[in-house]
């Protein structure tokens, strides 16, 4: 009798340390992951259903570059209007303010500079035209990826570019004009 239960004692022991149930279990998916299809309303879907979860909000920036580069495979203007309800969304859930709400759109899908300053003076501004200059060039790089990779909007990526270039000139013309 001994015999057996030492037996069965011994059968428990290897059991715990090899464990009962040896087949893995699958891994829960994570509720902040990134949007994997490559079609564009579905990534939408799959990024708003992520970040419902306020423990997700601070993958916003992470589930929006995903969008654009998902977006990128399929240009169309008509996702400005996607991005915009996009952004219009986050706002109402509280995960982005209306000032980045406007800035983020601004900064992506229109000609227009959310980077020139707003109540300087011209001296004043071109003063610092070295970090103008970088500030829109960072501006003009989101801008490619959204008017002209997300949207396929040569045009008005290029009126943005041409609009840099001019005002950059302008700029720097009154900064000179202000050191005398």
């Amino acid at each position: 009798m001994k015999k057996y239960q030492n037996l069965i004692c011994l059968s428990l022991f290897a059991l715990s340390v090899v464990g009962c149930g040896s087949t893995p279990k699958a891994v829960a998916k994570s509720t902040c992951d990134l949007a994997v299809t490559k079609k564009v309303d579905r990534a939408f879907i799959e990024s708003k259903n992520a970040l419902t979860s306020q423990s997700c909000w601070n993958v916003f920036d992470d589930h929006f570059d995903n969008l654009l580069e998902i977006a990128k495979g399929a240009p169309n203007k008509d996702h400005r209007r996607s991005f915009a309800n996009f952004l219009e969304w986050s706002k109402d859930q509280g995960i982005i303010s209306e000032v980045q709400f406007k800035k983020t759109y601004t900064r992506y899908f229109t000609p227009f500079f959310v980077s020139l300053p707003k109540h300087q003076s011209n001296c004043k501004v071109g003063q610092n035209l070295e970090k103008l200059t970088r500030d829109m060039d960072a501006e003009m790089l989101d801008k490619r990826k959204g008017l002209l990779q997300a949207m396929g909007s040569s045009k008005e990526f290029n009126k943005a570019k041409s609009d840099r270039d001019a005002l950059l000139l302008i700029i720097a013309a009154a900064g000179e004009a202000c050191k005398v």
